[in-house]
């Protein structure tokens, strides 16, 4: 398929999903309230994708001359996270302050799977690395929207996932498997725009030990997959949608869910971590690597309105010249600066794990 229209990824939302909002079941999130600014948001990623300005930005050509999505690349080098990078802050700009959401946490999600899987190959001698790989090209190929599944719901948190006491389904967990592959219960939550999404990569959210072996898991799946039941958040834009006094907040919405998994099958394909509990963290921690990267990026961009803003106030006050706002002004600039020039220094001064990879 290539790149996909804005279009047909709307249409793609029109599933099997089991989708709840403030009590009710949706039957299309492209058409619900709340749902649909949310699904068109997320749109956005693909119409701009599509836009000759920036394609050579977000885009590239495989041998066969067909155009991808870039974010579907690993991330090799300085260069690739910067271009990454670029892309979250034209999305940022074009959404005024918000980073896009069709891709953005999964892709994080896909980095982080790929080096833990390497590392556990490489130790164990298992073959995690091709699954992860197969599945990069099958979203590369179809363009699918995925996103990162991760947070657990916890229960008490000062006791592991194993020693929870009331049931032992606060954090996700495999509960059976045979030779096809695993089934899976528990739930995440806080699930950024799950409702929304093609694809979601779950993820463990904390180092385990041999106890909590069954909690140390990572897959991919569809989210139409029988089994799963989002929740969404009650929330509302500004105002009940008060297009006049608040033009910006009430026509956006961010959905963020409760994503529950009960008894749902994962193809041995599918999976990334298997009870390897000591490697779980990597997982963790590599997630939070790229995803506070690309959370940076989109910073500097909702930084920049906050200054104009700033500076536009003083212009409607008559005050753009007065000594005092001149220098708050100058120094709401140099923190913005800051936040820009940290982010890109990450970025090139990433550590390649040469001897790990």
């Amino acid at each position: 398929m290539g790149l996909r229209t804005p279009q047909q990824y709307l249409d793609s939302l029109k599933d099997n999903r089991v989708v709840y909002s403030e009590g009710e079941r949706v039957k299309d999130v492209t058409t619900h309230p709340l749902l649909g600014l949310c699904a068109k948001g997320c749109a956005i990623d693909y119409l701009v994708g599509l836009d000759p300005e920036f394609s050579s930005t977000f885009n590239v050509t495989d041998s066969a001359g067909k155009m991808h999505s870039a974010v579907f690349n690993p991330a090799r080098n300085a260069d690739d996270l910067l271009r990454q990078r670029e892309i979250i802050q034209v999305l940022a700009r074009i959404r005024l302050g918000d980073p896009g959401g069709a891709k953005f946490t999964g892709i994080d999600a896909l980095h982080a799977l790929t080096i833990g899987a390497k590392r556990i190959d490489k130790e164990l001698g298992t073959d995690y690395s091709s699954r992860v790989q197969n599945y990069r090209e099958y979203l590369l190929e179809n363009d699918l929207a995925v996103a990162a599944c991760m947070t657990d719901v916890k229960g008490d948190r000062s006791l592991r996932p194993s020693k929870q006491q009331t049931h032992h389904d606060y954090y996700l967990r495999i509960i059976d498997e045979n030779s096809e592959g695993i089934v899976v219960r528990g739930a995440k939550m806080n699930i950024s725009l799950a409702a929304c999404a093609n694809e979601m990569i779950v993820l463990p959210c904390r180092s385990m030990n041999e106890e909590d072996k069954d909690y140390a898991v990572a897959f991919a799946v569809p989210v139409d997959t029988e089994g799963i039941t989002i929740v969404t958040s009650k929330e509302r834009p500004a105002e009940e949608c008060n297009y006049f006094d608040y033009p910006i907040s009430a026509s956006a919405f961010s959905s963020s869910g409760l994503v529950v998994f009960d008894d749902v099958f994962v193809p041995a394909d599918r999976i990334f971590l298997k009870r390897e509990w000591r490697f779980s963290t990597h997982f963790t921690q590599m997630f939070a690597n790229f995803h506070r990267l690309s959370s940076d990026g989109y910073k500097y961009p909702q930084l920049e309105i906050l200054v104009g803003v700033a500076a536009l106030l003083a212009e409607y006050n008559g005050l753009e010249k007065a000594s005092h706002v001149l220098d708050k002004l100058s120094w709401l600039m140099i923190y913005a600066e800051g936040v820009e020039a940290l982010g890109k220094a990450a970025a090139v001064l990433s550590v390649t794990l040469r001897p790990t990879l």
